[in-house]
């Protein structure tokens, strides 16, 4: 007589949610700084270190923004890369929603919120409050 063992389930993979919200975002040079051109460093260099520290994996990462990759973290990035500038134009300059990896990017670069930053309406409207209270 046979007995067939019984396997044990197998464990559930965790689904990673998408947290990411996609729309389009303006982004801004800080300092009131409006010159004609301003071109941002897109890769890891010994001149502008491209660095950031990843929660998910515990450690530094470099970043590059390669236009025909998924990912910003060169560790992911497979293949040829192709390197674009990212050129602010009067000190503004607009992403769309299709270009999520220029948006994560300047999320996790080295200059946000120091020469570079989002437009936030929202933050916008609560200082305008805050100026016409002081008012």
């Amino acid at each position: 007589m046979e007995t067939k063992k019984k396997k044990a389930p197998a464990p559930k993979q965790e689904v990673k949610k998408d947290t990411w919200e996609y729309k389009d975002r303006n982004y801004y040079l800080l300092g009131n700084k409006n010159p004609l051109t301003y071109t941002l460093p897109s890769r890891h260099n010994s001149r502008y270190p491209l660095v950031t520290f990843d929660e998910r994996v515990g450690y530094e990462r470099e970043l590059r923004y390669a236009t025909n990759q998924k990912s910003i973290f060169v560790d992911e990035q497979e293949g040829s890369v192709t390197l674009k500038h990212i050129v602010f134009e009067n000190g503004h300059l607009m992403v769309p929603k299709e270009k999520r990896n220029l948006q994560e990017f300047l999320h996790r670069h080295a200059h946000a919120n120091l020469i570079v930053a989002e437009y936030d309406r929202v933050e916008e409207a609560k200082d305008d409050v805050q100026d016409l209270e002081l008012e």
